[in-house]
């Protein structure tokens, strides 16, 4: 028994360094996290801004935000949050079966138009 001490210390020592680099690089994310919980937030409102905008017949303001969260797409097609929110044309999952057809002109041209 006590020739298995010494390796015994060992595996807890190496579970310690494990252990507290894992810990080091969680506490890191969830800093990270923190600091940009307000853009986060921002970012996780957009869809509810648009169908906001959609419902309250703010046309223009829908077709403002669809550009911008399309522009977040192009220069962030490697963050997940931004291309889950941004899938495809936004202000199509909130228009109601009797949209403005003024507004629906304007967002198929909108749609419709070369990158």
């Amino acid at each position: 028994m006590l020739l298995d001490l010494p390796s015994l210390n060992q595996s807890c020592e190496q579970f310690c360094k494990r252990a507290g680099t894992e810990i080091m690089q969680r506490r890191a994310l969830n800093h990270l996290v923190l600091e940009h919980h307000s853009e986060l937030l921002d970012l996780l409102e957009i869809p509810e801004l648009m169908d906001t905008y959609v419902r309250g017949e703010f046309y223009d303001e829908a077709l403002q935000l669809e550009s911008f969260t399309q522009t977040l797409k192009k220069k962030h097609p490697d963050i997940t949050i931004i291309q889950s929110i941004v899938i495809s044309p936004l202000a199509t999952k909130f228009l109601p079966p009797k949209t403005n057809s003024s507004f629906q002109c304007r967002w198929t041209m909108y749609v419709d138009r070369p990158n």
